[in-house]
């Protein structure tokens, strides 16, 4: 039985791990495509990396949930604005309620200040 051992820092063994993971090595083509273990990984703690799909998938939903975000802010945005402008209404419709009511009773007390007799 032949045992090869290699005297290789572990800087060294994460950057092939890194080169392995990001298909930057020259040894890639089946079938001396490279397999980096899960017992290797979890002894120098290099996570197994995220595949393509993976990751566009992950895009998507942070994407669809930002999105679905901004729509139920943008709604809350709409009602408020509704509401303050609804309330503005009603306070210058009452507004204007009371100055026409003031007009009135100013008009009659001009009237009735012209109809009495000069003494």
């Amino acid at each position: 039985m032949f045992i090869s051992y290699y005297n290789m820092p572990v800087d060294e063994v994460c950057k092939l791990i890194n080169a392995i993971d990001n298909n930057k090595t020259r040894f890639n083509s089946p079938p001396f495509t490279p397999f980096v273990s899960k017992e290797l990984r979890k002894l120098i703690e290099i996570p197994e990396p995220i595949k393509t799909f993976e990751l566009q998938q992950q895009i998507e939903n942070k994407n669809e949930q930002t999105m679905d975000k901004l729509k139920k802010m943008n709604d809350e945005l709409k009602q408020q604005m509704r509401d303050e402008l609804k309330q503005t209404k009603n306070e210058l419709m009452k507004d204007m309620q009371e100055l026409l009511n003031n007009f009135v009773k100013n008009s009659i007390a001009n009237e009735n200040v012209k109809d009495k007799p000069d003494e």
